[in-house]
């Protein structure tokens, strides 16, 4: 096992600390990562970096002085483009064919982009490049609608309004987040962005977006709704959700039905395994195949699927965590919230509450609004085992 090579595909979080994990659990084999971006964190991406308060380097994972330590061979700006099990060979958008004896998927997601948005002026985050392109085109415009209500449109809001600019959000669903976070928590930080001056339309859909000639081609002038509404704006940003970076995966015989989906042990195939938001595990204490976008996921997945390389064979079982932060608000989410769960106060204080999601007797999470303290004990009653 230990002389055997170990190829990690995506410079993300989760495959990051699958190669950290491996080493500090002892594998002495090679490692080599590839991937298409240097290795950052993402969540700084809609608030630090947006901001201006972080600059690329603080939002490293792991310097290159850290790879160095821990002997990983990197291929970075360059993306597998095809994968052979049989061979057990990927290969490279710059040609070059690396063979693994285990390969970990760790490519993550991109957003998705409706159908003819593509007019400057519109926008998707994902990228270091994605968060500094969209900096600067905020700060020259001061006015930006965000299509998308979820958390990632609701940060960049945040970060928008206090970088000075008018902020504009269309949401489908006439109560946002409700069903992730529950009803007290979705209305108390939606209250909190139009007491900090977010405009927000809900229940409402994108018509069309509106053109105008520009210096160099046609450029976005505003949107129109389905009512006939029209917001002027140069600049949109589009959260709608993310799919799966599995194309390069494409006829490799894996199923890419949600991701990459894979047993309890995160295994797709024999020595082929998955890791991070592109990941689709069987979750043996929910009875189900789970996949989660978060960054708490993919430390815990990348260390559970290093473990699992080296053979002791552990059914990953994890409690989902997830958190955000916008203006002053810290919210937190443990578990999960059913749909028709029971929302029960158990936690209250002049700053922050806490709710548990109850179905039957059985609690299934928690949410948390500026009560981290209170949350860091109930989430330890939490066991999906």
């Amino acid at each position: 096992m230990q002389s055997e090579s170990v190829v990690i595909v995506g410079a993300s979080a989760a495959g990051c600390f699958t190669a950290e994990s491996l080493r500090r659990r002892g594998f002495k084999g090679d490692i080599t990562l590839v991937g298409d971006e240097p290795p950052y964190d993402r969540p700084p991406l809609s608030k630090q970096i947006l901001r201006g308060q972080w600059n690329c380097e603080q939002a490293f994972l792991l310097p290159p002085q850290r790879f160095d330590a821990i002997r990983v061979t990197r291929h970075l700006l360059d993306r597998a483009v095809r994968c052979d099990l049989t061979s057990k060979v990927i290969e490279t958008a710059n040609g070059v064919s690396i063979a693994f004896d285990h390969l970990v998927v760790a490519t993550g997601v991109r957003p998705r982009r409706p159908k003819n948005t593509n007019t400057k002026g519109i926008f998707t985050l994902r990228t270091m490049r994605d968060a500094e392109t969209l900096r600067r085109a905020i700060l020259e415009s001061r006015r930006l609608v965000i299509l998308g209500a979820g958390f990632i449109g609701l940060e960049v809001a945040s970060s928008a309004v206090q970088m000075g600019a008018d902020v504009t959000v269309l949401e489908q669903s006439p109560q946002p987040l409700a069903s992730r976070i529950g009803v007290t928590a979705a209305s108390y930080m939606l209250e909190q962005h139009a007491l900090h001056g977010v405009r927000l339309l809900v229940g409402t859909t994108l018509r069309r977006v509106l053109e105008k000639q520009g210096i160099d081609g046609p450029e976005l002038a505003g949107v129109e709704l389905a009512d006939g509404t029209v917001v002027e704006t140069s600049l949109l940003l589009i959260g709608v959700g993310c799919q799966p970076n599995t194309e390069w995966l494409t006829g490799s015989g894996l199923d890419l039905s949600d991701g990459v989906v894979c047993d309890e042990y995160c295994r797709a195939t024999a020595n082929v395994w998955a890791a991070g938001d592109v990941s689709s595990w069987l979750h043996l204490g929910l009875g189900r195949h789970l996949r989660l976008e978060h960054r708490t996921n993919a430390f815990e997945q990348g260390d559970a699927v290093a473990r699992n390389i080296l053979g002791e064979a552990l059914p990953y079982l994890p409690v989902p965590f997830f958190w955000t932060d916008q203006f002053d608000m810290k919210l937190q989410l443990a578990g999960l919230r059913p749909e028709g769960a029971e929302e029960k106060v158990e936690y209250e204080s002049e700053t922050g509450f806490l709710r548990s999601f109850r179905m039957g007797d059985r609690t299934t999470g928690y949410v948390a609004m500026n009560a981290a303290k209170a949350m860091a004990s109930y989430r330890q009653t939490l066991n999906f085992s």
